[in-house]
């Protein structure tokens, strides 16, 4: 039984994938505009670092799937354009965290609007019946990883 579960979310995630390539990762992971231009991978480890708080370079590169080294260049990267600060470990001077300055906390509201208004152009002809359909299974999939942890 636990095989056909897996084959049905594998089935449905296959069709689902280039559609997310084309349609919703550009919406939340571009940004070209006066202030920034910010590449993928930065705007990635901005949001998560915003979901977290406070992220070491581990939790990091563990959530985005992102190598040390390439995680490092990145960092320097947002430290230098004033969007992440890093903040040492008062008991352990060799752990460090990321947390977003007021600079990259703005850029993460501006891009939040900026995705609820090209997701509400993207999914504006979608039936009030399957939008809720999509919304439910979206929290259903929430869910089970909540309990996961």
């Amino acid at each position: 039984m636990s095989q056909d579960k897996g084959n049905q979310i594998h089935k449905v995630f296959d069709q689902y994938m280039p559609y997310y390539f084309r349609y919703i990762n550009p919406i939340i992971h571009k940004e070209k505009n006066e202030i920034h231009s910010l590449n993928e991978n930065q705007i990635k480890a901005l949001l998560a670092i915003n979901h977290f708080r406070k992220a070491t370079p581990t939790l990091l590169s563990h959530a985005l799937n992102i190598q040390k080294g390439s995680l490092t260049t990145i960092i320097k990267a947002l430290i230098k354009m004033d969007l992440i600060i890093k903040e040492y470990d008062v008991k352990d001077e060799r752990t460090y965290y990321l947390q977003l300055t007021p600079s990259g906390q703005e850029f993460v509201k501006y891009k939040e609007k900026k995705i609820i208004v090209e997701f509400n152009n993207l999914f504006e002809s979608m039936d009030e019946e399957s939008l809720k359909k999509v919304v439910d299974g979206f929290n259903a999939l929430v869910q089970h990883f909540i309990s996961l942890e």
